[in-house]
């Protein structure tokens, strides 16, 4: 992942919220992915995270916390089975 690429979307979404820059610390980096902690002057924290394909689209992948019982592997094939929440 380019680094200018990275800080040049969060000091694109933090000028559309209003946010000032806020200090950033790198909690794992890799090379086509990232989570970083955000501390905003005010002390508030974000996490943001990052991503390039094929990792973009985690959150259709990874299920929901606490909906662990809705997913079901099958013994003879690897796969999961889900039920949408929503």
């Amino acid at each position: 992942m380019d680094p200018l690429l990275i800080t040049s979307l969060l000091t694109e979404i933090n000028h559309g919220i209003g946010h000032p820059q806020p200090t950033r610390e790198p909690i794992r980096v890799w090379s086509m992915s990232g989570v970083e902690r955000l501390t905003y002057p005010d002390g508030t924290t974000a996490i943001f995270k990052y991503a390039t394909e094929p990792f973009t689209r985690e959150d259709q992948h990874v299920p929901p916390r606490g909906t662990a019982s809705r997913y079901r592997t099958s013994s003879a094939r690897p796969s999961v089975t889900a039920s949408s929440p929503w």
